[in-house]
C-alpha cells in the first residue's frame, strides 16, 4: 500500500489530470462551435490551447502512475 504522503500526491495529480481533462474537452468544443460558425483562427486558437491541456493532463497522469509505481517498487524491494 502506499505511504500517505505518496499517496496523497498521486491522488491529487490525479485530480488535477481529470480536471484538465475537462478543461480540454470544454475548449475543443468551443473550437468546435467557433469552427462551424465560420471564425477559423479563433477555432485554431482554442484547438491549440485544448491540445496543450490535453497534453498537460497525459503528463499528469504520467507522473501520478511513475510516483506509485515508484513506491510499489521500493515497498516490495523492502520486503525481501
Amino acid at each position: 500500500m502506499l505511504g500517505a504522503p505518496n499517496s496523497l500526491v498521486v491522488t491529487a495529480l490525479r485530480k488535477k489530470a481529470v480536471i484538465t481533462l475537462q478543461d480540454s474537452t470544454e475548449l475543443f468544443e468551443q473550437a468546435y462551435t467557433l469552427l462551424r460558425d465560420g471564425q477559423l483562427e479563433e477555432a485554431e486558437e482554442l484547438k491549440e490551447k485544448a491540445q496543450s491541456k490535453r497534453t498537460e493532463s497525459s503528463w499528469l497522469i504520467t507522473e501520478a502512475n511513475r510516483l506509485e509505481t515508484r513506491e510499489i517498487g521500493t515497498i516490495k524491494f523492502n520486503a525481501n
